[in-house]
């Protein structure tokens, strides 16, 4: 049996696998493209260029954050995070600029558990 017989004989199922796989690739490709990776940080208060918040990852990586909402802007604030990259063009040597893309206090998370 050839697939156009397949198809012939079994149009309403065809259709059904068809239209579940399309929707898998689509959801599949949506989601590698926001899913970022989350990290482990705490919040400190740099006192360089006039004092400005940034984080430092568990890793040790320090990171500027040009978009850090204020109710994070707490030293020692432990925070889990994504973020992406960024080109600034501020003259910050302390850590590499990025974007927070998804923030939460660890506080917050322990609470709802």
């Amino acid at each position: 049996m050839g697939i156009k017989n397949f198809i012939k004989k079994n149009k309403t199922r065809f259709a059904g696998i068809l239209a579940a796989a399309i929707i898998l690739i689509v959801t599949f490709s949506v989601a590698l493209q926001t899913t970022k990776p989350l990290y482990h940080g705490t919040v400190v208060f740099v006192k360089e260029n006039g004092g400005f918040f940034g984080i430092v990852r568990d890793d040790g990586k320090r990171l500027y954050p040009v978009n850090l909402p204020e109710a994070y802007q707490r030293d020692g604030l432990r925070i889990i995070f994504s973020y992406v990259p960024v080109a600034v063009a501020v003259n910050i040597t302390w850590g590499q600029p990025i974007r927070i893309y998804s923030i939460i206090s660890e506080q917050s998370v322990k609470q709802k558990l």
